[in-house]
C-alpha cells in the first residue's frame, strides 16, 4: 500500500526452483500488494498439487494497489491437481476496479507445464483500459478440466502447442 508507494523499490530477480507446493492457496502467489512493483520472477522445475491447493501460478491485483507485474517465467512444472487454474492472471482480485491506478502486467510465460487435474488451464482478465500484455502459455498439457479457459482484455496472447482436455487443442 502507501509504504510501497513512498519506498517505490520493486521485488525483483526472484528464483524459485526444485520446489514442491502441496497445499494452501497458491503455488506461486504475486501479489495481492504489488505497489512498488514485482519483476523478474523465475519459477522452473516444480511439482505443484495437493487436494486443499487452488492456484498454479496466481498473479493477482487491483487498480487501488496499482504497482507492475513483469518478466514472469514459468518453465517445466508437473501439476498433478489444482482446485482452480494453473495460470491464473486477474487484475479484479479483492478491490476489484475502483482505485485511479490500474497495474500494468506484461510479459508472462509459461512453457512445459504437464498438468492432471484442474478446473481449467488459465484465466486471464485484465481491464479495458490496462490490458494484459505478453502472455504466453505454449508446449504444454492440460489433460482433466472441469470448464472452459476465461480471457477477457488480453493483448498479445500467445497460445501455442497446447493441449487442453483429452487431446484437444486450445
Amino acid at each position: 500500500g502507501p509504504d510501497g508507494r513512498r519506498v517505490g523499490v520493486p521485488c525483483e530477480d526472484v528464483l524459485i526452483e526444485d520446489c514442491e507446493m502441496r497445499y494452501r492457496y497458491g503455488s506461486v502467489a504475486i501479489g495481492t500488494d504489488t505497489t512498488g512493483g514485482i519483476r523478474n520472477v523465475f519459477v522452473r522445475r516444480c511439482r505443484w498439487g495437493g487436494p486443499g491447493l487452488y492456484f498454479g501460478l496466481y498473479i493477482k491485483t487491483n487498480s487501488v494497489r496499482g504497482g507492475f507485474v513483469e518478466n514472469v517465467f514459468v518453465k517445466d512444472v508437473e501439476v498433478s491437481e489444482l482446485t482452480k487454474e494453473v495460470v491464473s492472471i486477474d487484475l479484479y482480485h479483492g478491490d476489484g476496479h475502483n482505485g485511479d491506478d490500474p497495474p500494468p502486467v506484461r510479459n508472462v510465460h509459461v512453457a512445459g507445464v504437464r498438468s492432471d487435474r484442474t478446473r481449467s488451464a488459465y484465466l486471464l482478465r485484465g481491464y479495458p483500459e490496462q490490458p494484459l500484455r505478453g502472455i504466453t502459455i505454449r508446449d504444454s498439457s492440460f489433460a482433466r478440466v472441469s470448464r472452459a479457459d476465461v480471457v477477457s482484455d488480453v493483448e498479445e496472447l500467445s497460445v501455442t502447442g497446447v493441449t487442453v482436455g483429452e487431446g484437444s487443442v486450445a
